[in-house]
């Protein structure tokens, strides 16, 4: 159940970060009364996560979970050297004579 409201918390926040960095960036589609209806989900997404019981609990286990999970992201990469610890090649431009 975290799971699923932190994935839609985080989906309406997005919404707003993206409109904010990037405003000349074309859309398929218009959100109505913008930006209150993704304020409105975002208040609701805290409210529910923050009244359920054992909530605390909760969040210590998915920080552990989010803890193992980048040091496993970083660990694989690292002992093949592929990114985001790969070796920056340069690329040197050849000018034609």
């Amino acid at each position: 159940m975290i799971r699923i409201l932190l994935q839609y918390l985080v989906q309406a926040v997005g919404v707003i970060v993206l409109r904010i960095r990037r405003p000349e960036m074309k859309r398929p589609f218009r959100m109505w009364l913008y930006p209150l209806p993704a304020l409105i989900a975002a208040g609701s997404f805290i409210f529910i996560l923050v009244s359920r019981r054992g909530f605390l609990r909760e969040i210590r286990y998915a920080a552990i979970i989010l803890v193992v999970g980048i040091a496993v992201y970083c660990c694989a990469p690292g002992e093949k050297r592929e990114w985001p610890f790969a070796v920056a090649q340069s690329f040197v431009s050849r000018s034609r004579s």
